[in-house]
């Protein structure tokens, strides 16, 4: 009898850590749009009166899961070259402007919106891509009834975001090119490294749970989520960047999709950055960098190109 009560224990003890895993994983903490700008002005991410001079254009379009998500579009004078950008987990379309002002400057249009369960957007749960992706289609549909379907479209993602526009590229034939700062490769591997790393609990049967209880809250499993294997058979040129220090999201897992084909997928290891800091620490590298890149696959207009 002894031993019934101590298995059952142990087995409620179990699944209440398994909801408890699986809501981080899908229900992570959010900051709110006026504190994610105060601080990346604080931080001198862009200058403040620069971004606010620029004209920009609100856009709310509808989610095909029925939620609206919410952005920003910063035309280019007549440029009919753009990128979409998708923002990491936490934060919201102001962890993307730094990167639109750069593109910016080599003559590109930028949308920055908020993913579902982020910022001014509607959906209460983050899946790391299954949802997400056919939200970028949307916004990437938008750009292409804007500028014209013969716009070059490209992708810039941070973390989050750079696995979501990964996990997307499998689903349109049709993007230009994608820039991937510090994304994962795999949800699955994440989650172990981070459990081991973060609690020092192993991965079963905690991880397993928690994929079931959010299968059953939001018909979502962890093993969905795997931009390695959406890669697999996609040509479109992509550039991954990653801190040499990042411990949260190791380097390795952008040299692993790197190497599925080297003919169009290029690497730049930021020195000295941790998880999201590569272009904070190495701003002008990370620029010739993505110049590089972009000239390498004809991605810039005859007079950006000449800089």
């Amino acid at each position: 009898m002894i031993f019934l009560i101590v298995l059952g224990v142990i087995g409620v003890l179990l699944l209440l850590a398994g909801m408890y895993f699986c809501r981080v994983v899908i229900k992570p903490k959010k900051y709110s749009r006026s504190y994610s700008y105060d601080f990346v002005i604080e931080r001198g991410e862009f200058e403040k009166s620069e971004f606010e001079r620029l004209h920009k254009e609100r856009v709310v379009v509808k989610s095909p899961f029925g939620y609206d998500l919410s952005g920003y579009f910063f035309p280019n004078g007549e440029s009919k070259r753009a990128v979409v950008f998708c923002h990491g987990i936490t934060w919201n379309l102001f962890g993307s402007i730094k990167y639109m002002m750069l593109f910016r400057e080599l003559g590109f249009a930028g949308l920055v919106f908020d993913h579902r369960n982020h910022g001014e957007s509607g959906g209460i749960t983050t899946t790391f891509g299954k949802y997400e992706k056919y939200d970028l289609g949307v916004l990437v549909e938008w750009i292409r009834d804007r500028l014209g379907n013969d716009a070059i479209v490209g992708l810039h993602g941070e973390s989050l975001g750079a696995a979501v526009t990964l996990q997307y590229l499998a689903m349109d034939q049709d993007i230009s090119f994608c820039v991937a700062d510090c994304p994962f490769s795999d949800l699955l591997d994440l989650l172990k490294l981070r459990l081991k790393n973060d609690y020092r609990l192993p991965p079963f049967p905690l991880i397993n749970l928690a994929s079931f209880f959010s299968r059953l809250s939001t018909d979502f499993r962890f093993v969905e989520a795997s931009p390695r294997r959406a890669l697999e058979g996609v040509d479109t040129p992509i550039l991954f960047v990653h801190g040499e220090e990042d411990r949260y999201i190791p380097p390795e897992m952008s040299l692993e999709m790197a190497e599925q084909q080297r003919t169009t997928r290029r690497v730049f290891l930021a020195p000295e950055a941790g998880h999201a800091e590569s272009f904070l620490k190495n701003s002008d590298s990370y620029t010739e960098e993505v110049i590089d890149f972009l000239k390498a696959f004809g991605l810039l207009d005859s007079e950006k190109a000449k800089k």
